[in-house]
């Protein structure tokens, strides 16, 4: 089930897509970062390719079992 959902996942979203997504969001951190609207260091991680692909897989899975009410925590 874990591999079939993967593959239709990968099908929509391809490696270099998410890698553009990785790259952009981590560039408007460090902007934001670089201007100061951070209080403290830990208000701010860069993001990696698991974490986005995690979260568009949450709402990929939610999406197919059609349930658009379903809490995105019930998930992790």
């Amino acid at each position: 089930m874990i591999c079939e959902n993967l593959d239709a996942f990968l099908r929509l979203f391809s490696i270099e897509m998410i890698d553009k997504i990785v790259k952009y969001t981590n560039l408007y951190i460090e902007r934001r970062h670089s201007a100061g609207q951070y209080a403290r260091d830990m208000d701010y991680k860069v993001t990696y390719r698991s974490e986005i692909m995690a979260v568009f897989g949450i709402l990929f899975i939610i999406s197919i079992n059609k349930r658009n009410k379903t809490d995105a925590n019930c998930c992790l």
